[in-house]
């Protein structure tokens, strides 16, 4: 997983993949401290969205859709595909 389909991710709002692909990566190799500051604006912004009686451990987003219409791409598990 690259950098390529973390920023689609963001783009589309993708959320739970997003974090999947970003723990993936910093598994692999260190991330930059753009990246870092990048997941860490996105879940705090994620946790003020969703107020501070959520359950944020619990909220997996398997329903997420594949595509992105708006940004013209198609993300798969492992894969961007851009539909324009």
């Amino acid at each position: 997983m690259g950098l390529q389909y973390i920023t689609v991710l963001r783009k589309c709002k993708l959320w739970e993949r997003l974090r999947k692909a970003r723990e993936a990566m910093s598994d692999q190799f260190p991330l930059s401290e753009t990246l870092w500051r990048e997941w860490l604006t996105d879940e705090l912004q994620n946790v003020q969205r969703c107020g501070p009686s959520h359950n944020h451990s619990a909220r997996l987003s398997s329903a997420e859709p594949g595509h992105c219409t708006a940004h013209g791409y198609q993300v798969t598990a492992h894969s961007v595909r851009t539909l324009r």
